[in-house]
C-alpha cells in the first residue's frame, strides 16, 4: 500500500504483477489493470511529466492506462486541455500553472 496525499494508504493493483506493465507483449492486460486504479491519474500525470520532451522512443512500459505510443499522442492533445479518450477512458490532463 501507499501513502495517499490525503491519508490513509491505497493498494495499487500494479503492485502485484509490476513486471506487467513494462512488456511489450502484455500492453493491453496492464492497461485493463489500471483502469480501476485509484492512481490512475497521478500515474499518468508522473509519466508525462518525467516523459516531457521526448518522442516516442524515449517513453517506455504502461503508466496511467497508456502505452507509450498512446502517451506520446496524448502529450500533444493534452496539453492543449482537450484530454484524449483511449480504449473507452478519458483521460484528462491536470491544467499547469
Amino acid at each position: 500500500a501507499h501513502a495517499h496525499p490525503l491519508g490513509g494508504h491505497i493498494v495499487i493493483p500494479c503492485e502485484s504483477d509490476p513486471d506487467l506493465h513494462f512488456d511489450d507483449n502484455r500492453e493491453p492486460e496492464a492497461a485493463r489493470m489500471c483502469r480501476a486504479c485509484p492512481a490512475r491519474e497521478a500515474c499518468l500525470a508522473l509519466a508525462l511529466d518525467m516523459e516531457s520532451g521526448q518522442g516516442p522512443t524515449g517513453r517506455y512500459g504502461v503508466w496511467g492506462g497508456l502505452t507509450p505510443a498512446e502517451r506520446a499522442a496524448f502529450a500533444g492533445v493534452g496539453a492543449a486541455g482537450r484530454g484524449v479518450v483511449v480504449r473507452g477512458v478519458r483521460h484528462l490532463r491536470a491544467p499547469r500553472g
